[in-house]
């Protein structure tokens, strides 16, 4: 009976251990999506960029083509599975805002829940080493 108290201890520390490394990779995510937003956002409300003549863009398998960057004329952004609109430069900083909002919340969230997961982690870990241990 003891070995199989051992065996659900043993399970409960590695379900907590990977729950709490894919919510590591999950919080990862979300701060690189973050940045992206503020560097975009950023760019956007910069006042003296209006664009650029001198741009590549990758057209796949490591392929460049030359393009030109205009931020004063309507924006491609995207809403969905591969759908875009055309938004001008004030919406779209607004949408970026919102977006950074939401992503913030998620990764509130996603924080506070490994938090407790590593409490849960700590506090069975803790109460194993101060188990009795018997003698033999």
């Amino acid at each position: 009976m003891e070995q199989q108290g051992s065996i659900n201890v043993s399970e409960q520390l590695e379900y907590l251990r990977t729950m709490i490394s894919t919510l590591d990779n999950q919080i990862s995510i979300l701060v690189r999506g973050m940045e992206e937003i503020q560097r975009a956002t950023s760019i956007l409300k910069e006042d003296g960029i209006e664009g650029s003549s001198d741009v590549k863009t990758l057209i796949g398998a490591g392929i460049y083509a030359r393009s030109s960057l205009k931020l004063k004329e309507k924006l491609l952004v995207p809403i969905g599975s591969d759908i875009y609109i055309e938004e001008d430069r004030e919406n779209t900083i607004k949408r970026l805002q919102k977006n950074f909002e939401e992503v913030g919340g998620s990764l509130k969230t996603a924080q506070e829940r490994r938090d407790d997961l590593a409490m849960r982690y700590d506090s069975l870990v803790t109460m194993i080493q101060q188990s009795p241990q018997k003698s033999k």
